[in-house]
């Protein structure tokens, strides 16, 4: 099979696993090439080859396949007579270890994959590295809270991200402080951009902090389909799957719709559409085997003055196009983020050219400028970092909106 297979058959199992236990477990995938007698005990071995069809892994037809293989496999572990009725309070077990094999032509067919399963990455990559297949309780573990000092004023929504696997995808300027509330509110975030070092340096922080894997670097060009696709084979080969897509973006520096060509309309709207189509394969192939699992795409855009609306329209379409799956898009659109470089850089941000150019009558500074404009908004003040964690929070919360734009203008209509 090919490398993304793999990755597949990682989502469908962790879809799985929700199903059973309503809990983000986490998948590792490891590959290897060992005969069955190395399988631990208490695994459970699966043959795909029912789900092959001329050499072409079907989803649907994978899904059937672990699913009856699990239910046999706890039909086989159950206990039974006077042991079944002393534990019929006990939780349900479940594998921690799947072996995969692909139907031999010989007798002696060899293991292909080992997928582990635990309640977050490092307990799954323990068993991994030990080889250690122990039954799971098929029930949600007890939270692992964070040291205070990494807690956000935000915990009495955070916790709808708890254990959850997240993607943020975007400039690194933009991500920090969303990656950094997602992880000290218990997701495994993986952190995507261009540029490797500066996600590599902030994930790192996060790790360290926290003192166990909370974030995860990976490199992609988010206007390259075959970069994107092989970020989300990432994700599904390392965790096994995702609950929450998030792309930022800063529209403020694309400018007037007027003002730009067709190849920066294009190429601004390509990274949204590549990185929820992605998403969307990923979710409806775990919603195989967890179809009442809620999944979240989420695009944060901020619009300058409004323009730019028309990219809300994508959102929307994929919203109605993916709702089938449980899977919900929608657009957060902050703005009067005036804390930001685009507004703040001494030589080249906004206030500093108004300031030049003498559009706040009597400023001598920066400073001022900037306390004019936010005298201008409603809520008297800048649209912080937090505002917009918030909002993403209430987002993934309601289970009953999609399609739709939360605007976080602090009372200034903007859209």
């Amino acid at each position: 099979m090919e490398y993304k297979e793999y990755a597949a058959i990682a989502t469908i199992i962790r879809g799985l696993f929700i199903n059973t236990a309503g809990y983000p477990w986490v998948v590792v995938h490891e590959r290897c090439a060992c005969t069955e007698e190395t399988v631990p005990a208490d695994a459970l071995v699966v043959d795909i080859s029912p789900a092959m069809q001329d050499g072409v892994l079907g989803e649907e037809a994978v899904a059937k396949v672990f699913h009856e293989a699990c239910t046999a496999w706890e039909f086989d572990k159950a206990p039974s007579g006077v042991e079944a009725a002393m534990k019929q309070e006990a939780a349900k077990k479940e594998p921690s270890c799947i072996a995969l094999k692909c139907g031999a032509e010989n007798a002696t067919s060899t293991i292909e994959a080992f997928y582990w399963i635990d309640k977050d990455i490092d307990a799954a990559r323990k068993r991994m590295y030990s080889k250690t297949a122990s039954m799971l309780e098929g029930k949600a573990p007890q939270s692992h809270p964070l040291p205070a000092e990494l807690k956000l004023d935000a915990t009495t929504r955070a916790n709808v991200v708890q254990h959850k696997i997240a993607l943020l995808v975007g400039d690194i300027q933009n991500l920090a402080s969303i990656a950094r509330s997602l992880a000290c509110s218990g997701a495994l975030v993986f952190i995507a951009d261009a540029n490797l070092e500066a996600v590599q340096q902030l994930a790192n922080a996060i790790n360290i902090s926290a003192r166990r894997t909370m974030a995860i670097p990976v490199q992609v060009n988010h206007t390259n389909e075959a970069s994107v696709e092989a970020l989300f084979n990432t994700i599904a080969e390392t965790a096994g799957g995702l609950d929450i897509c998030i792309c930022v973006e800063n529209t403020l520096e694309q400018g007037n719709l007027l003002e730009q060509s067709l190849e920066e309309f294009k190429t601004h709207n390509a990274a949204f559409f590549l990185i929820a189509k992605y998403a969307g394969f990923l979710f409806r192939r775990q919603f195989r085997t967890a179809p009442s699992w809620i999944t979240d795409i989420i695009r944060i855009s901020e619009y300058f003055y409004g323009e730019n609306q028309k990219c809300l329209g994508l959102a929307v379409s994929l919203a109605l196009e993916l709702v089938e799956y449980n899977i919900k898009v929608n657009t957060i659109c902050p703005s009067n983020t005036f804390d930001h470089p685009f507004w703040t850089d001494p030589e080249t941000g906004l206030f500093a050219q108004h300031l030049k150019a003498g559009k706040v009558p009597g400023a001598r500074s920066i400073a001022e400028v900037k306390a004019y404009y936010e005298a201008r908004v409603p809520m008297k003040r800048s649209c912080t970092a937090l505002d917009v964690i918030r909002a993403v929070y209430y987002v993934i919360e309601q289970d009953y909106e999609t399609g739709q734009t939360l605007s976080v203008s602090g009372g200034k209509k903007v859209l």
